[in-house]
């Protein structure tokens, strides 16, 4: 069967793509919720990405950007430009005496900045938290790891 066998007509395509479709909600959600923590860091010099990156590499310390990206799959070019940032900011750096070019760490910096925004991150993470249902936080985050992992 051909591809124009397919596709229905122009109503109902769209009809099915926009009741059906998970991406734009997602992208839609995403973008609301990534917002609301912009806001929260407001002042402080990050965004939520960063704040991300900050408290990854400070827990779990990656040993190449390549781990880092392929953890947080995050795309390489968004990656780079938000390590640049962090990098000409002073909030991270790489050790020149462990060998490992491209391993980074926290400075002091990185680590006061996080105890500085952690307070505006909890607040609105709770709020997030409070909106969405304490009874449906755990199935959330559930399902966005399902949904990952697929």
């Amino acid at each position: 069967m051909s591809d124009e066998a397919k596709t229905p007509d122009d109503k109902t395509m769209l009809d099915e793509i926009t009741s059906r479709c998970l991406a734009a909600p997602t992208l839609r959600t995403a973008r609301v919720i990534g917002r609301s923590y912009d806001r929260a860091l407001a002042g402080s010099g990050i965004t939520i990405t960063q704040f991300t990156l900050l408290v990854t590499i400070a827990k779990y310390r990656p040993t190449s950007i390549a781990q880092l990206g392929e953890w947080l799959d995050i795309e390489a070019s968004t990656l780079s430009r938000n390590l640049a940032k962090l990098r000409n900011s002073g909030h991270i750096e790489r050790p020149a005496n462990e060998g490992r070019a491209q391993e980074l760490v926290l400075t002091e910096k990185g680590i006061s900045t996080l105890r500085e925004v952690y307070p505006r991150w909890l607040d609105t993470q709770q709020d997030l938290e409070a909106r969405l249902g304490p009874q449906n936080v755990a199935g959330v985050r559930s399902r966005l790891t399902d949904l990952r992992t697929a």
